[in-house]
Order: structure tokens, then C-alpha cells, then sequence
């Protein structure tokens, strides 16, 4: 029988879009399990990192952050200041640094160690809850979430493209071929994201056709980060 090979896209846990009960939100003081990435002007400042978050976080670093939510749940503000630690290598670093400063929900002028306001996130590759509500840093996170951060390149535009995979995690066969296919979106609805390189290591291994698919292999098990890359290179992406 042949080996399983597990395929990791970019972040490390399987997102579902399903509603979850009301028993997976945590408690005051109780962690939940995200993964968070950074793309710092196109290129990967932290990768997909599992954090252990909790509500409190935001209370305890109030004063370097500048800004608390209201939440007894872990916000994605709880998450940020978790993942800013997670960058720093330690609370004392990021203490000292005042790496990320906000004002409000949405009023985020300098984070990772960058100050800016073109920046932007995406909780489980959405802008917002599919009814009308942005996510901002006042969001509740859930077990299992998935957040990218990322700075804008295009910084009069606004014109950089978020890239993900259909899907973000994959187990397949060694030597089973296997399909990914790869979307872009900018201000307008996904699109397919033709001539893009799948890459895995810094080495390419297949390009998308015009619907943005492409068909790969490998022929040893083992855990594999994959990544795509434009053709284009006046084409800001934000990499999946």
C-alpha cells in the first residue's frame, strides 16, 4: 500500500465554513487554536504559525497596544498581540518594541514592526461575515481560524491581490496525481489566477492554465508547504 502523503497549502489547519456551536467559543481565560501568517510587501514575515490565543491578552498589553476590546471571547486583536509575540520570540521584546499600535476596531496604524495604515487581514480568506459585517479587531476567533495579515505594495492603488488555494490543507498518495487550483481577488468578485507558479521550496512545480488549475504529484510521503507565485511582475500578490 502506498505511503499517505499529507499536503499542507499555507496554513496549517483545514477551514470549514460551517457554523460552529456556541460550545466552541471559549471561555473567559480559555485558549483557542489559530493559525496566523504575516506577508510583509509580498513575501512571508511570519509563516502559518498555530497560536494559542486567549481573551486576556488584550486587557494585559492595553497600554503598548493602545486599544482594548470589550470581548470576553479571543478577538482577532487578542490573536495579533499573540502573534506579535510569536514574531518577537518573547513578551519582553514585543513590550519593548511597541510594535503594533491601534486606535480602534479598525484604526491599526503600525503592526509587526511596520508603520503604516496600508495593511489589511482576512479571517479564513474573508474581508467580512458574508452579510455586510467587516471583520475588524473587535472579531471573535474560533478554534481552527485562519488569519492573514499582510501589507499593501500598491500604496496609491490599493490594487494588491489576495491569492489563496481551494482549499487549505490536502492528503493525498505519494505518486497520486492531484489537482490545486489557485483565485485572485482584488476590490471585484475571485477570479481564476492563470500562469501563476505552484511552488514548494523555492522550486516550481507546475503553473495554473487559464481556470487557475493545476495538476501535481510527489513520490515521497512527507509534509509539503506549497506556495504560488504571479508571472506578472507588475502584479502585486499577497501569496497563498
Amino acid at each position: 500500500m502506498k505511503k499517505a502523503l499529507s499536503l499542507l497549502l499555507s496554513l496549517l489547519l483545514t477551514v470549514t465554513s460551517a457554523a460552529l456551536p456556541a460550545s466552541a467559543f471559549a471561555q473567559q481565560g480559555e485558549a483557542v487554536t489559530v493559525s496566523y501568517c504575516v506577508v510583509d510587501y509580498g513575501a512571508f514575515s511570519l509563516p502559518a504559525t498555530e497560536l494559542q490565543v486567549t481573551a486576556d491578552l488584550s486587557d494585559k498589553y492595553a497600554d503598548i497596544v493602545g486599544y482594548n476590546d470589550s470581548s470576553t471571547e479571543p478577538t482577532i486583536l487578542d490573536a495579533t498581540i499573540a502573534a506579535h509575540i510569536a514574531m518577537f520570540d518573547s513578551e519582553e521584546e514585543f513590550v519593548a518594541g511597541e510594535y503594533f499600535k491601534c486606535s480602534g476596531p479598525a484604526g491599526t496604524t503600525a503592526a509587526f514592526g511596520e508603520e503604516t495604515s496600508f495593511l489589511s487581514f482576512r479571517l479564513n480568506g474573508a474581508t467580512d461575515d458574508g452579510n455586510g459585517t467587516w471583520y475588524n479587531m473587535d472579531t471573535v476567533v474560533r478554534d481552527g481560524d485562519c488569519i492573514d495579515f499582510y501589507f499593501y505594495q500598491d500604496t496609491i492603488g490599493w490594487s494588491d491581490l489576495y491569492c489563496q488555494f481551494n482549499t487549505r490543507s490536502l492528503t493525498v498518495y505519494a505518486g497520486q496525481d492531484f489537482s490545486l487550483s489557485v483565485t485572485k481577488q482584488g476590490w471585484g468578485a475571485p477570479e481564476a489566477a492563470a500562469g501563476y507558479s505552484v511552488i514548494c521550496d523555492e522550486d516550481e512545480l507546475a503553473v495554473t492554465d487559464s481556470n487557475g488549475a493545476a495538476t501535481l504529484s510527489f513520490d515521497k510521503s512527507g509534509v509539503y508547504q506549497l506556495t504560488a507565485a504571479s508571472s506578472d511582475a507588475e502584479e502585486y500578490i499577497v501569496p497563498p
